[in-house]
């Protein structure tokens, strides 16, 4: 399939925007490079450089974060803090089996004044224009000596992404199925998108989007290998309008993508990748109905 860069451009360009990101700053968990035989380390994950952390203070993070959680083959595995805020390191090496890591902050108020953002409701802030109480959530999951298994059983987070293929051998072109839950039932018609590290400066674009249907199920169907983050929202009216104005829940799930249409990473001219995009329309592994698919130009990035 023949298609002009002078026709694709425009549309790519039109997916881009359409999938740009809603939320602030991201929120995920990630187990940093887990080895059998060796502590585990859990990177409470936070800000606009994913995979990277931006920095907090101790005591900010306490008032802000609860401590992760590291559930393994045995139940819950202890964690110690590490060197800073934002990792923590198993007390003992993990063994074989799989181990998902789970983040979540204590629930925030916000508001919007003329003098800028301050945290806290109406109540605390009575000149606020608009407040909003913010629930956030992260996880990963990761397999030693073998693939995962019970991936598919919710923790139980309010706002959850419970992978239906095991999320440790997901790759590229190849959908992944996830599940969205809230308060444990499915969330039809949400919106879940996805990027990989290094798509879009601060994460203001997605390389995926596309609504769950009617089961609260969707296949993400990554285009590049690395390191992925998927998201999804959910809002609600608060229950007392003089306290704040809505309440919203965002979880997220890490992942790493392997192989690159089969082999190394490999990069392509503009008009090569979005071809093979345009022939995954047609073919019917991305359905153009339901997905609004973005790409970070290589005419940008490589020049070509």
């Amino acid at each position: 399939m023949k298609l002009t860069t002078k026709l694709l451009l425009p549309a790519l360009a039109a997916a881009l925007a359409a999938s740009s990101s809603a939320f602030a700053h991201d929120f995920w968990a990630s187990v940093a490079s887990p080895v059998q035989g060796q502590p585990a380390t859990v990177v409470f994950g936070y800000g606009h450089g994913f995979p990277d952390t931006e920095a907090v203070e101790d005591a900010d993070f306490d008032a802000r974060f609860s401590p992760p959680v590291l559930k393994g083959p045995g139940g819950d595995v202890p964690l110690r803090r590490g060197g800073d805020a934002m990792t923590y390191v198993s007390q003992d090496p993990l063994g074989n089996g799989t181990y998902t890591a789970a983040t979540e902050n204590r629930p925030s108020f916000g508001s919007s004044t003329p003098d800028g953002y301050r945290r806290g409701s109406r109540k605390d802030n009575p000149t606020a224009t608009s407040c909003g109480l913010s629930r956030r959530y992260g996880k990963e999951t990761v397999a030693l000596g073998g693939p995962a298994s019970g991936f598919e059983i919710p923790l139980g987070q309010a706002l959850e992404i419970v992978p239906l293929a095991d999320p440790t051998r997901v790759k590229v072109r190849t959908p992944f199925p996830v599940k969205v839950l809230f308060n444990g039932r499915p969330l039809p018609g949400a919106e879940i998108t996805a990027f990989f590290a290094g798509f879009s400066p601060r994460n203001a674009a997605s390389a995926f989007a596309a609504q769950t249907d009617r089961d609260g199920v969707v296949n993400i169907i990554p285009l590049a290998a690395g390191r992925w983050l998927a998201r999804v929202g959910e809002e609600a009216e608060y229950a007392d309008l003089t306290v704040c104005d809505r309440e919203s829940w965002v979880a997220t799930f890490t992942f790493t993508v392997t192989e690159w249409l089969g082999g190394g990473l490999v990069k392509l001219r503009t008009v090569e990748l979005a071809e093979r995009l345009c022939d995954g329309i047609v073919s019917g592994e991305l359905p153009a109905s339901r997905a609004k698919v973005a790409l970070l130009f290589s005419h940008a990035v490589y020049g070509t």
